[in-house]
């Protein structure tokens, strides 16, 4: 015959504790002391007691749960965000829940989050709108952005220092010799593009260099490929060129396989994503510090969440490291 479901009652009554002790084990951020928690998880495992997360939200009025929302923009920089965003979600005691844009359609992906009543939003998009976070906060939800910031929004954001990845990329061509360079831009207005380039084209000027070339682009393999026609057709005399991200950077790669290395102007990208590092391409490129912003923002949403409207916002910056390769 089949046993009846173990409950926190019945381990309760066989180690001689509260219940509400028992659900301050199987939480991390609980008050309990180490000897207590483990008194309590060996004898549930005894029992094969396994907890209830979604009687715990009911009892403490919080679902545990955090949406992450991004678009579908083809970059395996958001692939790593992601899945970086949901291990240490589940790590520091949450419960991940990916919604994803349909045809980069926001307003489906932020309902589907309110209508898993989430405690906290991670936003890896520059597409949403004021409105659908103002939504998210009239359900009390804790909003955070993962390298964007939007003004005058109750939210917290941890982003790479965008002008200072365009700064540093910048004394990097100045110091190995190159003057006359370029920068392929990703779209046109996205925080990220704009802080890159702006940091990159003051730099230089700080330097005395010649002012960069600005390439208009989008943040896509293609634009990296019809940028290699337009460099290689009209301004064979650039030497380096600073791509917004390595997607582009890789197109460009692709575009200019045709001319000999030594021709090859110089190129460096942003990210680098683990193609960077393929033999075939062996891309220069700066990686951003994901690990620990990922780790900082989710221990502070989580604070948040515990804390309610006691916890402070946050905004924080950090700088990347270039990861010096064959192309530059």
């Amino acid at each position: 015959m089949r046993q009846g479901k173990i409950t926190s009652i019945d381990v309760a009554r066989l180690l001689g504790v509260s219940q509400s002790t028992v659900s301050r084990a199987f939480n991390p951020n609980a008050s309990i002391s180490d000897k207590k928690r483990k008194l309590v998880i060996d004898g549930a495992q005894k029992l094969g007691y396994t907890p209830n997360a979604m009687a715990r939200g009911l009892t403490s009025k919080r679902s545990g749960l955090v949406a992450i929302v991004s678009d579908n923009e083809v970059n395996p920089i958001y692939d790593e965000i992601i899945r970086k965003l949901s291990y240490t979600i589940q790590a520091q005691g949450g419960q991940p829940v990916l919604c994803m844009a349909d045809n980069n359609n926001m307003n489906t992906a932020v309902n589907k989050a309110i209508e898993y009543q989430v405690d906290g939003l991670i936003i890896a998009t520059s597409k949403i709108s004021k409105g659908l976070l103002e939504k998210c906060l009239s359900h009390g939800i804790q909003l955070t952005f993962i390298n964007q910031y939007l003004e005058d929004t109750e939210a917290s954001s941890f982003c790479t220092d965008n002008r200072l990845t365009g700064k540093q990329i910048a004394d990097y061509l100045v110091e190995t010799g190159h003057q006359r360079t370029a920068y392929l831009a990703g779209n046109r207005g996205s925080m990220v593009n704009e802080q890159r380039w702006e940091g990159f084209r003051d730099r230089l000027l700080q330097h005395g260099a010649p002012p960069s070339l600005y390439i208009p682009g989008t943040f896509s393999f293609q634009s990296g490929v019809d940028a290699a026609a337009t460099i290689t057709q009209h301004y064979t005399d650039i030497e380096a060129v600073f791509c917004a991200n390595d997607i582009i950077a890789i197109g460009l790669l692709e575009g200019m396989q045709k001319i000999s290395k030594p021709q090859r102007p110089a190129v460096i990208g942003v990210d680098d994503i683990p193609m960077a590092a393929w033999p075939s391409f062996q891309l220069t490129s700066y990686r951003q510090p994901l690990d620990k912003l990922i780790e900082e923002a989710i221990a502070q949403l989580l604070n948040r969440i515990e804390m309610g409207s006691k916890a402070d916002l946050q905004y924080h910056y950090y700088s990347g490291e270039l990861i010096v390769r064959d192309t530059a």
